[in-house]
């Protein structure tokens, strides 16, 4: 509110809170900016009295009149008691307000006060309509979206993720309380257009997401929600404001590999696509990160990853005051009990804030159901309650498990489901697969439907799409922590999940012996070890995965499975990484059924339609380190229909697949493809790299901007990709003026826009009270 009347009114606006208000919010003297309008500018001396009130329980009306009964008492206090000047009193609720319920407030407050020359209420509409007109405020508090904007964004139609995404959002932007970690993003987006939110689980990292892309949505920003970087380049449009995020960039409990290698590879050109026009923001649980910089060219090719790009998500970086705030917009959403509010309102609100343990995911499970049970269970003790909540806040995770092991079966079913296809299914594809588990069980599993609703805002969540048909997913990923455990230790759960698992999350049961860091992905693995379990896996593999395998999974499944020889000390030999401790069983099961399955014609006439070159050079980059190892050996049946289908002479792609192949079958690949053509790509690059050179010394790179998104938009990658070329064939004689290319990146960055006048820095001048009266203050009207 403070910034919104500071746009308003002007700068040199006090406001006040504690007992040295003396009954107002805020004052000014001298003349508006801006208010009551543009043309019209009032000015002397002002007070601003802000009155919220929870109406949707209490009703509207019953508003209104505590309005008319308080407002003139407190105004006489101010004007006499306390002997202020006043000449333009401002009231401002968000409660509704009729016209007349505006004139007889002014009325009654102008009555017997001669001194005051100008009246304002300003109601719920009113407030809109002001942050309407006032996108920087909206930017920089997105949690008041929630009143009209949000709507409004969601109806524009931009893009289908664009929808989705703010949709999703929508629930959780009402509960979003600016912290420190957000505003500190929002600089940093200003500054440099990228950033990494990361940290422990259950901190916020998503919520935060969601708020940033409100946040820049105010300021007409598409939004656009990835899932790698092919789906960045094709929404990119470089006359647009655009806004992408990605949550989870490298997976959501353990590093996947294939989203790694996905998100680094062309990474420079990834960021000189950033600008002023064009923010990204990652998410990543802080291990996973770890992990994934370690094990990549990302620190090298951007040294300050881990440093100045990174925005940490953390309990130690919220504020007492954050925490309450938190507390407070979680308990208000969920519309609790009268006796529930009364008790927060007491001394549990600062008990609640102050413990340990505190986290926005528990504290959200807290209001969202556990109070009710606690305070139900407790009749209504406050110390019984109390003891329950902080039983709940030590170990939030075993509230979970209990939650789960009193579920219905047909939500156990349900989540075991979303477990197996990796955290996030489309709603038509579980329906079919719970229908599927219960067909022989009908009798004793509820509906789909009944199922699905039982378990929401619990253990899963619906995201919006586009269409009728939404994704499921869990509501938090901690949820899947809890299900790992479960698996691993409950016989029955393992065995439903092993029937249901899908192909893509082989590699979560394919590490035997765990990691001694219990903060890596290692401690996410589930350890497959009795017979009868790899038995059963097996059938499962062979009869229902094998025979559709699509892909992409069977990349997803092979990227992991290479991360997983690369972390073994020895050569990647037969011999060294069969007797290996770390890799048993199960993952040799897995690979000996997958490595000759990938090499049927089979499984090319499967994917043929539906795959392009760039994933069958991936496939082959890794079955030539994979396939020595699998007990049975096997030669890709296919090879001259996979090179005739992809041949394009200037491709650098199609001749990194020619090379791949050609590693693992030389001569098949040498009756194929005639490799002195490949000279047809190399003079294509030289010609490229020529014309860059050429017209880099034609254009103002240095400051025209038209000219340097010319450049980069024509020639920008075209030095990865004689190195692309050189790692392929690195006998073949090196391109000239790679170099000189690339002296001229470094010379001459990508020229930017001007900043647009609506960005200016998150880090506005806000007051963190945190003593207990504050917070005492903050839940009197809940």
């Amino acid at each position: 509110m403070r910034t919104l009347l500071r746009q308003l009114v002007g700068n040199g606006i006090s406001t006040f809170s504690g007992s040295v208000d003396k009954g107002r919010d805020a004052v000014f003297n001298g003349e508006a900016t801006s208010f009551p309008s543009e043309s019209d500018h009032w000015s002397g001396a002002w007070i601003f009295q802000v009155k919220h009130r929870t109406y949707s329980s209490r009703g509207a009306e019953a508003v209104r009149a505590e309005l008319r009964r308080s407002l003139p008492e407190e105004l006489r206090r101010i004007l006499y008691k306390h002997n202020h000047n006043c000449e333009n009193y401002v009231v401002v609720t968000n409660c509704p307000l009729t016209a007349q319920d505006k004139d007889a407030l002014s009325s009654l407050i102008k009555h017997d006060h001669d001194q005051i020359k100008q009246v304002a209420v300003l109601g719920e509409s009113d407030l809109q309509e002001l942050l309407d007109c006032h996108p920087k405020v909206v930017s920089a508090f997105p949690q008041i979206l929630g009143l009209s904007q949000l709507r409004e964004l969601v109806e524009w139609g931009l893009h289908t993720r664009s929808r989705q995404y703010l949709l999703t959002a929508q629930s959780e932007i009402a509960k979003f309380v600016v912290t420190s970690p957000y505003l500190a993003a929002k600089d940093l987006l200003d500054k440099q257009h990228f950033c990494i939110l990361s940290g422990p689980p259950k901190m916020g990292k998503t919520c935060t997401a969601y708020a940033l892309a409100a946040s820049f949505a105010a300021l007409s920003y598409e939004i656009y929600d990835l899932q790698n970087q092919r789906d960045f380049f094709d929404a990119y449009q470089v006359d647009a404001k655009q806004f992408f995020v990605c949550d989870d960039v490298f997976g959501d409990i353990a590093l996947q590999a294939m989203y790694r290698d996905d998100w680094t590879r062309g990474f420079s050109r990834l960021l000189r696509s950033l600008g002023n026009n064009h923010k990204l923001v990652w998410t990543a649980r802080e291990y996973i990160f770890q992990e994934a910089i370690t094990s990549s060219r990302l620190q090298e090719e951007r040294p300050e990853i881990a440093k100045t790009d990174r925005v940490t998500v953390a309990v130690d970086q919220l504020s007492r005051l954050e925490k309450a705030m938190i507390l407070y917009n979680h308990a208000r959403e969920a519309n609790l009990p009268s006796n529930v509010r009364e008790f927060l309102r007491g001394k549990a609100c600062i008990s609640v804030t102050d413990h340990p343990n505190y986290s926005p995911e528990s504290i959200r499970q807290l209001c969202t159901g556990r109070l009710v049970s606690f305070s139900k269970s407790a009749s209504g003790n406050p110390s019984a309650i109390e003891e329950q909540i902080h039983a709940f806040l030590s170990a939030p995770g075993e509230a979970w498990k209990k939650a789960y092991s009193a579920a219905s079966a047909g939500e156990k079913l349900l989540c075991t489901e979303v477990m197996a296809a990796g955290g996030t299914i489309r709603i038509s594809q579980l329906k079919k697969r719970y229908e599927n588990a219960i067909k022989d069980a009908s009798n004793v599993f509820p509906c789909f439907e009944k199922s699905l609703a039982s378990s929401q805002g619990t253990f899963l969540r619906r995201k919006p799409s586009s269409s009728s048909d939404d994704y499921v997913q869990f509501y938090h990923p901690s949820m899947r922590d809890i299900l790992c455990e479960l698996i691993q230790t409950d016989k029955a759960t393992r065995t439903a999940y092993l029937r249901q698992l899908t192909l893509k999350e082989l590699s979560s049961v394919s590490s035997q012996a765990k990691s001694d860091d219990k903060l890596g992905s290692e401690s996410h693995q589930i350890q497959i070890t009795d017979s009868e379990d790899i038995k059963l896996l097996e059938d499962h593999i062979i009869r229902s995965l094998l025979p559709t395998a699509a892909i992409a999974d069977v990349l997803s499944l092979l990227s992991d499975f290479k991360m997983f020889l690369k972390k073994e000390n020895g050569p990647l030999t037969y011999r060294c990484q069969r007797n290996s401790r770390t890799l048993g069983s199960t993952f040799w099961t897995i690979l000996d059924l997958v490595m000759p399955h990938v090499c049927l014609k089979r499984f090319w006439q499967n994917n043929s339609k539906i795959s392009d070159v760039v994933q069958w050079r991936r496939l082959f980059e890794i079955l030539r380190l994979l396939l020595p190892l699998s007990s049975t050996p096997s030669i890709p049946e296919y090879i001259p229909e996979l090179l005739g289908s992809f041949k394009v002479d200037r491709s650098v792609d199609y001749w990194g697949l020619v090379s791949a192949v050609h590693q693992i079958v030389p001569t098949i690949v040498e009756q194929c493809v005639d490799m002195r053509e490949r000279e047809v790509c190399r003079r294509y690059l030289a010609e490229e790299i020529e014309r860059a050179i050429q017209n880099a010394e034609s254009l103002s790179l240095e400051d025209n901007f038209d000219d340097s998104q010319y450049w980069y938009d024509e020639f920008g990658s075209v030095a990865e990709k004689c190195e692309d070329y050189a790692v392929s064939y690195p006998d073949d004689t090196s391109i000239p003026g790679v170099e000189k290319v690339m002296e001229i990146i470094d010379k001459y960055p990508l020229i930017e826009e001007e900043q647009d006048e609506d960005h200016e820095s998150a880090s506005m001048n806000f007051s963190s009270f945190s003593s207990d009266l504050e917070i005492h203050q903050i839940f009197s009207d809940l």
